[in-house]
């Protein structure tokens, strides 16, 4: 007996969205291990708990397939704004489908109801910088030179400059690209800005 149409369309569907899921680099992380496989058992809402659990401490993957099953109503109801937030932070990790994913979130929203989602990432890396989290501090770089419409070179280059003196890989190259983009005259105010925010972040981590 041949199988139904609709199962067929299912089944195929299911396996598309499957395999959209990202596998952690970290082999090691079993709340990751345990989310993918929810999601193999189509216990998404297993799957979220686990996820929103990585995504709230900066793992990538799990932020874009936390995104995923927002987007795609897995789970819970469809959540666009939670999406495009989760997707853009995980887009800032380097995590390339988080972008595209975005991006088709992105066009179903309108750009006033984007603007309080970009605040919101802003403030949420922020927020773990100050308790000492500064691997994230490219992020927030990458938020100002990147990711908002009007681009705010001077931010960027101040914390590229701060990551770059706490010898975060590959900063060094990104704190000069920012600084040829500074005006001359404003170059040693934004450098005395990003001594003195480097001086207050060495002071809270004490």
């Amino acid at each position: 007996m041949q199988p139904k149409i609709g199962f067929l369309f299912f089944f195929v569907i299911f396996n598309i969205f499957t395999s959209s899921i990202l596998l952690s680099q970290n082999k090691e992380n079993d709340n990751f291990y345990d989310a993918v496989q929810a999601v193999k058992n189509k216990d998404y809402k297993q799957a979220i708990i686990l996820f929103q659990k990585e995504a709230d401490d900066f793992q990538f993957e799990a932020q874009y397939n936390l995104a995923l099953l927002l987007k795609s109503g897995k789970g819970k109801p469809k959540n666009y704004s939670s999406a495009l937030f989760w997707s853009r932070i995980a887009q800032l990790g380097g995590i390339d489908k988080a972008e595209e994913l975005a991006d088709e979130i992105n066009s179903k929203i309108t750009e006033d109801e984007v603007k309080p989602i970009l605040d919101k990432i802003e403030k949420k890396i922020l927020n773990r910088i100050n308790t000492g989290d500064f691997e994230v501090i490219p992020l927030i770089a990458k938020f100002y030179s990147e990711l908002i419409e009007e681009k705010d070179f001077e931010n960027a280059y101040i914390w590229y400059s701060i990551a770059s003196a706490l010898d975060i890989p590959e900063t060094s190259e990104l704190r000069d690209e920012m600084e040829n983009k500074i005006e001359s005259e404003n170059l040693l105010k934004v450098q005395s800005k990003s001594n003195e925010m480097f001086n207050d972040l060495l002071k809270k981590v004490k």
